[in-house]
């Protein structure tokens, strides 16, 4: 019985301890009041929402391939200097703070937009489905965690693919000895 109840508690630790039990994107919301994002759209995800501070859209998902290129628009309703800035974990480290995830869509804008910035899928991504943060915040760049007045948070899943398999080239001597095929059975034929 004393074994049986060690094993209960070790499985208990070592499911909390787990990474995925441990780890969590940080929370970030912003006051709507005034300024809030109105539409994102990008390879797939095409979300049109009204105020709400945070808005997690992680059941909406975007579908990408490495070493591939997509736009990202979006659409924002603006009083004054609008900021948009998105982030995608690109390693899935659940967090925002590593060299190519961070995206300035827009900076200083009074319009609506679209705003859109090209995001390249970097060689080294991981592959399945991580995080893309979409932040405005008004005077200032948001920050990609954390409480600000003036502004609205969007996250949703991106799921990344490898690369597109290149297209296999016929060597040389495949591609000379089926033209000499063709000419043999041409000349054959003739006959």
């Amino acid at each position: 019985m004393k074994s049986l109840g060690f094993s209960i508690l070790v499985a208990v630790i070592l499911v909390l301890c787990a990474p995925s039990a441990l780890a969590a994107y940080p929370n970030s919301f912003g006051n709507p009041e005034y300024e809030w994002i109105t539409n994102v759209n990008f390879s797939g995800i095409d979300q049109t929402t009204g105020a709400m501070g945070y808005g997690n859209y992680t059941n909406v998902s975007a579908s990408v391939s490495i070493n591939t290129s997509y736009n990202l628009s979006v659409t924002i309703y603006n009083s004054s200097a609008g900021y948009v800035t998105a982030w995608i974990d690109w390693n899935q480290d659940e967090d925002f703070n590593d060299s190519g995830e961070k995206f300035v869509v827009v900076a200083n804008t009074s319009t609506d937009g679209p705003h859109t910035v090209p995001i390249a899928v970097p060689n080294g991504s991981a592959t399945g489905t991580t995080r893309m943060r979409v932040s405005l915040k008004r005077d200032s760049a948001p920050p990609s965690y954390g409480y600000f007045g003036f502004g609205e948070v969007e996250d949703y899943s991106v799921q990344v693919s490898g690369p597109a398999p290149p297209i296999p080239e016929l060597p040389t001597i495949a591609l000379f000895s089926i033209g000499l095929l063709l000419l043999v059975g041409y000349v054959l034929r003739k006959k």
